[in-house]
């Protein structure tokens, strides 16, 4: 069998018992539509769906899983195959810390909180996800614009909060705005009183008062007039140090 679609699986993965896995096909399966075909997940435990494959372990052991991909005439165009590897959660015998770093797709804790239930909700204790940044009891570090150089540069948020009367709406977020000295900012948040920007390109622009004039990509243009600004938040690991 030829492979005209790639189904890209790893070796393995590994399972909690009592934990539901899941496998999307758009995930795995490369298609730019993968859901005009005929997907079969094959495997004794599980059940298969439209969208994606599910198996909630109740006991440990291991199972082959294959997922093909079928044509319209039932011709198999793709194929992958993995194992799935259910164990028991196992309590770590020292007390363990966990660091999330990240840029915007960090920012809002989601993935983070979801690792913290996945390695905790079985009543283990000695694991901390610690960081400045919090979504409920989950610590991490993640902020809108930021790249590895930020955080090892020591240099500060890109992030910069200014407060305001706006009428900005979503259909504004990423609009290019510039300032008096012609740096140009990249609006990232809006809240109720105050947007946040990124310092667009990475340059190192201070805002203290004055007007953003509209640049790029906004549905409303209408300038922006500063009350106050400030930084979203320090380098923690610059924080760090300096305490040591």
């Amino acid at each position: 069998m030829k492979n005209l679609i790639r189904v890209i699986l790893p070796k393995q993965y590994n399972l909690v018992v009592g934990d539901t896995f899941q496998i999307f096909y758009r995930g795995v399966v490369e298609a730019p539509n993968p859901y005009c075909y005929d997907i079969l997940s094959v495997c004794e435990k599980g059940r298969n769906y439209p969208r994606y494959f599910e198996f909630t372990p109740e006991e440990e052991g291991e199972y082959d899983l294959t997922i093909s991909v079928y044509s319209a005439d039932k011709t198999l165009i793709g194929q992958g195959t993995t194992k799935l590897k259910v164990s028991k959660p196992v309590k770590p015998q020292k007390p363990v810390n966990v660091l999330c770093i990240g840029d915007s797709l960090t920012a809002g804790g989601t993935w983070v909180k979801e690792v913290h239930r996945r390695l905790c909700d079985d009543g283990i204790k000695n694991v901390s996800f610690i960081g400045t940044c919090r979504k409920d009891e989950v610590g991490f570090e993640g902020y809108g614009g930021w790249e590895w150089s930020n955080y090892v540069a020591g240099e500060k948020t890109s992030s910069l909060w200014v407060t305001c009367n706006s009428d900005k709406k979503v259909c504004d977020q990423h609009s290019l705005w510039k300032d008096e000295k012609g740096e140009i900012w990249q609006l990232e948040t809006i809240d109720i009183g105050r947007l946040k920007f990124n310092r667009y390109g990475g340059h190192k622009g201070e805002r203290t008062t004055g007007v953003l004039t509209h640049y790029q990509n906004a549905v409303s243009k209408t300038p922006i007039e500063i009350i106050n600004t400030y930084d979203e938040q320090a380098n923690p690991f610059t924080i760090w140090k300096k305490a040591r």
